[in-house]
């Protein structure tokens, strides 16, 4: 290290020693016994020292922060770590291979089918099920109309020909 270096962490370590000393005695915290206030003082000197010099000397490769706005896509949760599709993962794991979990997934494709319905045709399934009835496949409809009763494992294919007709209104 350079000479420099030391001179500013010695001139550093004194106005340390002074600053903290002329303050601890103003408050009237150090000890009455000379001995023990110098004690005191070489410990805060120290330790103010040694935290003025680790910051001087991890500044240099320390990196401003940005305070830039991020774009969308940097920004976003991944997918793996969103709540809403691993509980989805979930269920659906569950309702197919599991025989003792209730069936979350029936309500979740009703709500979704009455969104669709909705989005698409302007039908309200809740409030007048003899329009939606006319626009769904006969075996959507059964599906939705008849939700699972017990905890047995759900058809993968009837699941996935519920979906494909959701995704086809």
């Amino acid at each position: 290290m350079k000479a420099s270096v030391w001179r500013d962490r010695v001139v550093a370590a004194a106005t340390i020693f002074l600053v903290a000393g002329s303050l601890l005695w103003y408050v009237g915290s150090l000890p009455e016994e000379p001995w023990l206030a110098a004690v005191v003082m070489l410990l805060v000197t120290v330790t103010g020292g040694l935290l003025v010099w680790s910051i001087g000397d991890h500044s240099t490769e320390a990196e401003a922060a940005s305070w830039h706005v991020p774009l969308r896509e940097e920004s976003a949760v991944p997918l793996a770590t969103d709540d809403r599709l691993v509980r989805l993962r979930r269920d659906l794991r569950d309702a197919l291979e599991r025989s003792d979990r209730p069936d979350e997934i029936h309500s979740l494709l009703c709500d979704l089918t009455v969104e669709r319905l909705r989005a698409a045709h302007g039908i309200d399934a809740r409030t007048d099920p003899v329009a939606a009835q006319e626009v769904l496949p006969q075996d959507l409809w059964r599906y939705l109309t008849t939700p699972p009763r017990g905890t047995a494992r759900r058809s993968a294919r009837q699941l996935s020909r519920a979906l494909d007709h959701i995704e086809a209104i």
